[in-house]
């Protein structure tokens, strides 16, 4: 087969190929879909019923959720525009999808810069179907997705700019860095390491190359300094402690490599990798004189001064977290996936050019490749379970363990927001469950949950601005319930902290099999003489 027939073949061979994963992919998205919500999403969907935007943005700023506005803006708009018999959390979830879709693809248009067409193709359907960060953000109901999409338009974007120079490219750069800004608490931060590797890659254009980064960055320096108060307001869910303990090794390595499985595999393609370029060196293969400074390398410059940006600021993230203040959470740093992504694109060009030199057919290496990655990433699609949250405190079936013993005839108290707000929603009584307020539990057990503060402000947040009743002070459930159940989890201090300050009568009535979380029956609740 010559050269033109092997293309045709290798382009319609890709098309079936890219169908068949797009196919695997929405079974898996559909599958997904029957999962329950769980808090974080639960308190998305329900600011995105607001029924205006102002409504909707007070509650942001009532810290009822803690990041900037864009991406529960854009969901009321889609969840308002569309019909009502079709399900916002479907909807949602599809967008998403799609915007971690639209985020891969922008990541491989840029990597095509610097790699060959086979290696990125391969690297792609690796990135998808190797790591379990990418499919949670693409599913969850929360702003990662979108944070991601900016964060991958950005980079793409900056480079556009660096080889066109033409005015619509500094405006759409200016808008997915102020996008970026809006994203995420951290896309300033990620502004700046873009911007940035895009104003070194390329230093000897001088002042004009610098001008148009900084004419691009301007708007998104100018939206921080508009959210900033908003900010400032909406942090104080954090106070008197924050609930973000001092982060440990697995933390990290979650953020780098989602999974051991995602770990060995970068291990092995760094180890590859650094062997190749050692033996480029001793061969004088790799003239780093002309890597530095030579425009056609401005496009690999400008991906690794990106790269090593995005990672640095992660490890600064964490080394200030466990020695100074803590401050890492690993979805916080989503754009690290940029940096999982680069090093699948990286291995599969060594891969490729080393398979070009020892097979007697190269044509063939063509043909496998458009086939076997999308196999692989429908494979993985198709296998794998859906991301369903575990339910909190449920027995060995997976269901509530408190079932059996909840027929709406009592109230039920939930000392943690993230067993109430989920039975609220979805328990056959949810109207029989009840959080409580106390501000002596947030003052009195800092250490034993951290989430103490943070829980007890973004509930009360909520009940000012839902109108959510049920939401109550201690002191309304003693007195408006002579009986109710209560659910005491270890760790929380609710409970704990009534039967310390009160005379209570209670009766167990069943735990979960890892006794974490037990039912009682309170009977009688009495000042203590």
């Amino acid at each position: 087969m010559d050269d033109a027939g092997t293309i045709r073949v290798t382009r319609a061979l890709r098309a079936a190929s890219l169908l068949l994963a797009c196919c695997a992919i929405a079974i898996f998205a559909f599958r997904s879909l029957a999962g329950p919500l769980w808090l974080d999403e639960l308190l998305t969907m329900t600011l995105v019923q607001a029924d205006s935007l102002p409504r909707l943005w007070s509650g942001i700023i009532a810290g009822i959720d803690g990041n900037p506005p864009l991406y529960l803006t854009a969901a009321w708009l889609i969840v308002h525009a569309m019909p009502r018999a079709v399900s916002s959390v479907a909807a949602l979830e599809l967008t998403n999808l799609a915007l971690t879709m639209a985020a891969t693809i922008a990541l491989y248009r840029v990597s095509r810069r610097a790699a060959s067409a086979t290696a990125c193709w391969i690297g792609t359907f690796l990135f998808a179907a190797l790591n379990d960060n990418l499919i949670h953000i693409a599913v969850e109901l929360r702003t990662y997705a979108l944070y991601f999409f900016m964060a991958a338009l950005a980079v793409l974007f900056q480079q556009r700019l660096i080889e066109r120079h033409r005015p619509r490219d500094v405006a759409a750069l200016a808008l997915l860095y102020a996008g970026l800004t809006l994203a995420h608490t951290f896309g300033i931060v990620y502004v700046g390491c873009i911007a940035l590797a895009g104003g070194l890659s390329q230093p000897q254009d001088g002042w004009p190359h610098w001008r148009r980064i900084a004419v691009a960055v301007i708007p998104a320096i100018v939206v921080l300094a508009a959210w900033m108060p908003f900010f400032v307001q909406q942090s104080a869910v954090g106070r008197p402690y924050m609930w973000v303990g001092p982060p440990g090794l697995p933390d990290l390595l979650e953020s780098l490599f989602a999974s051991k499985l995602s770990m060995w595999i970068a291990i092995v393609e760094l180890g590859c990798l650094a062997s190749a370029a050692v033996a480029g060196l001793r061969r004088g293969g790799l003239q780093l004189r002309t890597v530095f400074s030579d425009p056609a390398w401005q496009p690999l410059r400008y991906l690794a001064l990106v790269l090593i940006g995005i990672s640095g600021f992660t490890l600064a993230a964490w080394t200030v977290s466990v020695a100074l203040f803590p401050l890492f959470v690993p979805r916080y740093f989503t754009p690290q996936l940029i940096v999982g992504f680069a090093l699948h694109i990286a291995f599969c060009e060594w891969l490729t050019r080393l398979a070009r030199q020892r097979l007697e057919d190269p044509a063939s290496l063509a043909v496998y490749a458009a086939v076997v990655p999308p196999l692989l990433l429908s494979a993985v699609m198709l296998s794998r379970d859906p991301f369903h949250n575990d339910v909190p405190c449920s027995n060995s079936a997976g269901t509530a363990f408190e079932t059996g013993f909840v027929n709406g005839d009592m109230p039920v108290i939930a000392e943690s927001p993230h067993v109430f707000l989920p039975r609220a929603t979805y328990a056959n009584h949810r109207e029989a469950y009840r959080f409580p307020l106390d501000w002596d539990v947030v003052l009195n057990y800092p250490e034993r949950a951290r989430g103490n503060a943070v829980d007890y402000n973004i509930m009360r947040s909520l009940q000012k601005w839902g109108p959510m009743p049920a939401v109550m002070p201690t002191e309304d459930i003693v007195r408006n319930f002579p009986q109710f159940l209560a659910i005491e989890q270890s760790g929380r201090a609710w409970f704990h902290n009534l039967r310390t300050t009160r005379d209570v009568v209670a009766e167990k009535l069943g735990a979960t099999d890892d006794q974490s979380c037990t039912l009682w029956k309170v009977t009688s609740v009495q000042p203590r003489r």
